[in-house]
């Protein structure tokens, strides 16, 4: 969220963008990690999977409409 407010109120948007599409990729992992070690259920896997891939799309939508 630092980094989508930053782009908001930079010139340098596709820096902040770019950090910010970085970051929900290294969640994504961690996130793949837990489910893997067993530390959340399939279900909550697959609910914060669908939720990242909707605030990855918004990323990447705004990237593009800059």
């Amino acid at each position: 969220m630092e980094l989508l407010l930053r782009a908001a109120y930079s010139r340098e948007k596709k820096t902040y963008l770019d950090q910010a599409n970085l970051e929900l990729q290294i969640v994504r992992l961690l996130v793949r990690l837990g489910k893997d070690l067993g530390l959340t259920s399939l279900k909550q896997y697959e609910h914060i999977s669908g939720e990242l891939i909707g605030l990855g799309q918004q990323v990447g939508g705004w990237a593009k409409a800059r």
